[in-house]
């Protein structure tokens, strides 16, 4: 998910041929800026995504779609492996957000022909509810008609895409909701417990918040292309600013940021009390200050 991220954010050319074609095939490794290594959207997610995958923090889907295969589709794949899941019938792309999807048989005496019939929410393709995309586990939410893809977990939320002028519920209950303020697009906002408790109780959060990513002096003649100039390491990160409201269980917060490196600043940002519904409400602005992360920490009165 991160790496499509990435590149839905920059859809810039690692090392492709155009890049050896340019650069030349002894050059090619000196604009190491534009690999995964050197990108900050890249290697600011992966302690989050570790996290979340190491510990199991998104539930898999609950059922398996088995897809059959044929030798003669594997013999001549041209011919018939043409579609999604190399089926010659295609099939909807979307399945995995629904099903968990394994190869019963590479040598089935049928290949499967359209095996999102068997979905509800994708059986007639004339009437999929593109706006509300919700998995079996109701943990994952696409909009794909607000290009929104939300996470909701007890102890890991997030909402990644185009986040312009809009409140997204993160809980899905309307308790723990952000909004972009400033003027960009596209962006990831991501909520991470620390703790052995879920995130509307522990105590230690961690947020990340990320944009889109170019190279410095880079000279864009449109939304997704550089072909006045290219630019030079290092790459820069877009700043965002966010407004935050969450139902918490706790009385007080604070709030230390953290550097590049997912250092804390030796300063606290602020002192915040409950308001009104038993909401913090608070905004985090990296324009102001080069802060990549957040490390809100909620306490109760004694």
């Amino acid at each position: 998910m991160y790496v499509l991220t990435y590149y839905a954010y920059n859809r810039t050319s690692l090392l492709t041929p155009w890049v050896r074609d340019r650069y030349g095939p002894n050059d090619a490794g000196t604009i190491t800026h534009y690999e995964y290594a050197g990108n900050p959207a890249v290697t600011s997610s992966l302690p989050f995504s570790t996290a979340v995958f190491r510990n199991q923090l998104i539930r898999p889907a609950q059922e398996q779609l088995l897809l059959e295969h044929t030798r003669e589709a594997l013999d001549y794949s041209p011919y018939n492996q043409s579609g999604a899941f190399f089926l010659a019938s295609g099939a909807d792309a979307r399945i995995p957000l629904f099903r968990r999807v394994a190869i019963d048989s590479f040598t089935a005496s049928l290949q499967s022909y359209q095996p999102h019939s068997e979905i509800p929410a994708l059986a007639d393709q004339a009437a999929v509810n593109t706006s509300q995309l919700l998995s079996d586990t109701e943990e994952l939410l696409w909009s794909a008609n607000d290009t929104v893809f939300v996470i909701r977990t007890p102890y890991y939320r997030t909402a990644t895409g185009v986040l312009r002028g809009k409140i997204l519920d993160l809980s899905g209950m309307g308790t723990h909701s952000v909004e972009r303020l400033n003027n960009g697009w596209i962006g990831t906002c991501e909520f991470l417990s620390l703790d052995t408790v879920a995130l509307d109780s522990a105590e230690n959060v961690a947020i990340l918040l990320l944009s889109r990513t170019a190279a410095s002096n880079a000279l864009w003649s449109g939304d997704s292309s550089t072909y006045e100039r290219w630019g030079s390491e290092p790459m820069q990160l877009k700043a965002m600013t966010v407004s935050i409201s969450w139902r918490h269980s706790a009385d007080t917060l604070r709030i230390i940021p953290l550097d590049s490196l997912g250092r804390p600043f030796p300063l606290v940002l602020g002192h915040f009390a409950k308001g009104t519904g038993g909401r913090f409400r608070f905004s985090l602005d990296q324009r102001q200050n080069e802060y990549h992360g957040f490390l809100p920490s909620f306490r109760n009165h004694l």
